[in-house]
């Protein structure tokens, strides 16, 4: 029993207090949540599109209908739908990440996720709208072949300036969030991890 309070007396003669550890889990879990509601609400609302674009195509009745009108309506619906998978597929990525990993394997997981992302993004993001912009450019050709010269510029440089806009603001912008919200989490686990050691 000695040994017992032996024991028991010098656990409460350390005065030393407990490592403090600053990290915030429900940021980062909040943050993941965040990633992954907004890849599924892009796949949602870009295969709603592609529902939307083929259900004009079969029930409009177009003047001049021709080969090459429905099948920009097809490759469009198509563009949108390979997009919505892609998004989807992000999504379920950022899903299995496991917050109930250990910390370094979690931040590896994210480490692991981040590389990916940025692959797909150098490659997916000019092609979609390339492909979109060829696409919609087939169907505006045919949509306004009755159209004045004044009206089809017009029309062109909304659209083309439209999606140009899309891609060089918007979208960068949106990446630029993205990029940052993943370095964040990158960042605090990292910090957490130097605490441990």
């Amino acid at each position: 029993m000695q040994d017992f309070n032996d024991i028991q007396q010098l656990w409460k003669s350390n005065s030393e207090p407990a490592p403090e550890l600053k990290f915030d889990f429900s940021k980062m879990t909040n943050s993941q949540q965040k990633m992954i509601r907004k890849e599924r609400i892009g796949s949602i609302l870009l295969s709603l599109t592609a529902i939307y674009i083929l259900g004009l195509a079969y029930f409009i009745d177009f003047r001049h209908p021709s080969v090459t009108l429905y099948f920009a309506m097809f490759a469009v619906a198509l563009i949108c739908l390979l997009q919505a998978i892609v998004s989807f597929v992000n999504a379920k990525k950022i899903k299995e990440i496991d917050e109930n990993a250990e910390p370094s394997k979690y931040l590896q997981q994210w480490q692991n996720y981040n590389e990916y992302r940025k692959k797909l993004v150098r490659w997916n993001i000019p092609l979609y709208f390339i492909l979109l912009s060829a696409a919609l450019g087939l169907y505006m050709v045919e949509v306004l072949q009755d159209g004045s010269l004044q009206f089809k510029i017009i029309a062109y440089a909304l659209t083309f300036g439209w999606i140009l806009f899309a891609y060089f603001y918007l979208g960068k912008r949106q990446l630029r969030k993205t990029e940052n919200r993943i370095n964040s989490i990158i960042s605090e686990l990292q910090n957490l991890e130097n605490q441990f050691k």
